[in-house]
């Protein structure tokens, strides 16, 4: 049985998710909600298990981090989201977090930026191969290579990011409907409809807000390098032969 896990604030991730589940079967797990990753059991070992994760600021999003760290996994495949420019060492981070015994193979692809408006169509066919190793259960272990990330990328990553991002809530335009908070990852949206110091910047509320009631504005620096900085198209895959 293959157990598929997917962190998705904003529907890449769960995209790719769906496309590996489709194919594999198995049973999906979407955690994106607090309420799900509270209830989601791990006090067993899964035989094999693909992870699917967003990067945020070259990192595993911050409220992955315990999960990864309590999940126990035999095989693991890992598949990795980012904006397209830097998804810094996340593949070896969220391995070492998780610590399993064998890695049957990684893919890492750059999708649209929670931040920016450019649309990024996924080459779902890129992937086949890799379905095609786990289905026909290989043995092995792919090496994951260590890749560098900006050296600031860990320091004040919480300051930084809330500078980067500014959400507001029009309470003006706002009709009450709560969906924001409802599907707040990381229930960072009061009953009042207010904006916590809990919040990730993963711009859910902002995107799916039915009156566009949230908006987002980013920093000069943060625009600037979203609109000079070099994206990535590519997507890599690698698993055991």
């Amino acid at each position: 049985m293959i157990t598929h896990i997917v962190f998705s604030p904003n529907g890449k991730t769960l995209e790719v998710a769906s496309h590996f589940h489709r194919h594999l079967g198995g049973t999906l797990y979407d955690v994106t909600l607090q309420k799900d990753r509270d209830r989601f059991v791990f006090d067993q070992v899964y035989e094999t298990a693909i992870v699917f994760l967003p990067v945020y600021s070259q990192a595993v999003p911050r409220p992955m981090r315990p999960f990864l760290k309590a999940l126990k996994v035999k095989t693991l495949i890992l598949n990795i989201t980012y904006g397209g420019i830097s998804y810094g060492n996340v593949c070896l981070e969220a391995k070492q977090a998780i610590d399993p015994r064998f890695v049957l193979g990684y893919s890492i692809t750059p999708v649209t930026h929670a931040y920016g408006t450019d649309q990024v169509n996924i080459d779902e066919i890129r992937y086949q191969s890799l379905i095609k190793a786990i289905q026909e259960q290989r043995q092995g272990d792919v090496p994951i290579p260590f890749r560098f990330k900006n050296m600031m990328a860990p320091v004040f990553e919480k300051a930084r990011t809330y500078h980067n991002i500014k959400l507001t809530i029009d309470h003006d335009t706002c009709t009450n409907c709560h969906l924001c908070q409802t599907l707040c990852p990381v229930d960072a949206i009061d009953q009042d409809l207010n904006i916590t110091k809990a919040c990730i910047r993963c711009a859910r509320c902002h995107h799916i807000c039915p009156e566009d009631a949230i908006s987002m504005t980013p920093s000069k620096s943060l625009s600037f390098y979203l609109r000079h900085a070099k994206k990535k198209t590519d997507i890599i895959v690698r698993h055991v032969s």
